[in-house]
């Protein structure tokens, strides 16, 4: 459900459903729900988003073990003219377990956070209509290895 009000905008949802999946073990039911909204709100020369969402699985590994998690993201694009944007943005994930099923190797490594934020600054330029480059620039709270990701993208 959504509602534009001006040029700004509010909605959120649910989604609620039953799932069944397959191990090489075994075969199992899972019921989740979603729950979450979003914002974004046009200002003279920016536009600030986000979103949140709540998560929950009440069997999700086929363990018996409930999972839950919260996330989302802020993001404020900057129109510094017609054809280029400056972004930023910050998403973040909080969960109560590490999403594996062996616990008690990944409560110690880093390679399975339960809580992760990421920094994205960019950048886009409109080449042209409906021609669009961009370039973003992620920092992530993961192992070292994954701490950055550059992308370039070409939208048509």
């Amino acid at each position: 459900v959504g509602q534009e009000i001006g040029e700004h905008f509010v909605g959120g949802y649910v989604y609620y459903g039953k799932t069944q999946a397959s191990t090489k073990d075994a075969t199992f039911d899972d019921n989740f729900v979603r729950v979450g909204g979003d914002v974004s709100v046009k200002l003279r020369k920016a536009v600030v988003s986000g979103a949140v969402l709540y998560a929950r699985d009440d069997n999700a590994l086929g363990t018996g073990e409930r999972r839950t998690f919260v996330g989302g993201f802020a993001e404020s694009d900057l129109f510094v003219s017609d054809r280029a944007v400056v972004l930023f943005r910050v998403d973040a994930v909080h969960q109560q377990l590490p999403a594996v099923f062996d616990q008690s190797a990944a409560l110690d490594s880093p390679l399975f956070r339960v809580n992760t934020v990421a920094v994205t600054p960019g950048f886009q330029f409109l080449i042209k209509p409906n021609v669009k480059v961009g370039v973003e620039y992620q920092v992530r709270q993961t192992r070292v290895e994954d701490r950055a990701l550059a992308q370039l993208h070409l939208s048509f």
